[in-house]
């Protein structure tokens, strides 16, 4: 019995001590241009900025879009996000959606 307990403990301890890797979720918001970088402003209440690390791929469907939707454009990002000096980041798998206009409330009053 105590054997069982004490094999219990330590796979318990195991499984604690392997780090998770970051899961990708789905991030909605505006996007704005800082200088060369891109960054989302999360649709929600408190306005989250992530800095956003694009494949190559992407950045220039970025380009197109925020031309073509006069600066103002949302996105739909498949991200995983990670804190990064007082910020967050997202390293962004892809990109479902992009299309013009500003996901926030009060945008749209």
């Amino acid at each position: 019995m105590h054997a069982q307990m004490r094999y219990a403990s330590l796979l318990a301890a195991c499984t604690l001590a392997v780090p998770a890797a970051a899961e990708a979720d789905l991030f909605q918001g505006t996007l704005v241009r800082e200088g060369a970088q891109w960054v989302l402003v999360r649709c929600n209440a408190v306005k989250t900025r992530y800095r956003l690390d694009l494949p190559a791929s992407e950045a220039g469907r970025f380009d197109a879009a925020w031309q073509a939707g006069a600066g103002v454009v949302q996105a739909s990002l498949l991200a995983s996000a990670e804190a990064e000096g007082g910020g967050y980041r997202l390293n962004v798998e892809s990109v479902r959606a992009l299309a013009p206009g500003s996901c926030h409330l009060e945008d749209l009053l």
